[in-house]
């Protein structure tokens, strides 16, 4: 049995509907570290027996849906791999979400429906998942995205840009050079640091304005605020 290839509308909509939340550690998760679990695992397609026993032990129809959102949750990839094929043994709590998953399920697969049906966005969650999966995007490439992000202008294009986070107003600066951890910008007049990649430290942020700089110096060249950023 070959295993169901996710595509990135359906993995984005999981982590989305399902809270951003790793179902097996309870932990929050970004897109960039998302895999999508079964809950039922997919192995038991190889046995029509086993998979037959473990329906009848949770109460779920015979025409249950191992490859579908009614058995699918975002999961780390390393909680995905150490829970691998094992059957979790039935609790009522288990059950729980699966009855939760089969009553969540058509509106997961609309919202992964609708970006597939819309060929301009589609593409741009293309670029961004081989991005995060390779994380050799380049701040020029980020721009890039950015730029179709807003023409699309839509919720789910609005939460792509917060999970791939660029850390300066592009309409204003343009990236000068890129070192390790940061970006030189410049707005022609202007110029200095911010940082890359996501999550930059609290200690980056101007208290005054709430950017990340640019930097030059101690100097916020946004808001003019004189601070250290790594004080």
């Amino acid at each position: 049995m070959s295993k169901y290839d996710f595509n990135n509308a359906e993995t984005y909509a999981i982590w989305l509907l399902h809270d951003k939340r790793c179902w097996i550690c309870l932990e929050p998760l970004r897109l960039g570290e998302c895999s999508v679990d079964h809950v039922i695992p997919e192995s038991l397609l190889d046995s029509v027996d086993d998979l037959a026993n473990v329906l009848q032990q949770y109460g779920l129809p015979n025409d249950f849906r191992i490859n579908w959102f009614g058995n699918w949750l975002p999961s780390h990839v390393r909680c995905n791999q150490t829970k691998s094929n094992k059957i979790f043994e039935y609790v009522p709590g288990l059950k729980l979400i699966l009855d939760r998953l089969a009553k969540k399920a058509e509106a997961v697969a609309k919202s992964a429906r609708s970006i597939s049906a819309n060929v301009e966005k589609d593409k741009v969650f293309a670029k961004v998942f081989v991005a995060l999966e390779k994380e050799t995007i380049s701040l020029d490439d980020l721009q890039e995205v950015f730029c179709e992000l807003r023409h699309i202008d839509d919720v789910d294009t609005v939460v792509l840009e917060e999970e791939i986070s660029i850390h300066f107003d592009p309409d204003r600066w343009t990236i000068a050079s890129e070192g390790s951890g940061y970006v030189v910008v410049t707005d022609g007049r202007l110029g200095g640091i911010v940082p890359s990649g996501p999550s930059p430290h609290i200690s980056w942020m101007c208290p005054t304005c709430r950017s990340y700089g640019p930097w030059n110096g101690v100097r916020c060249m946004s808001c003019g605020h004189m601070s250290d950023p790594h004080g």
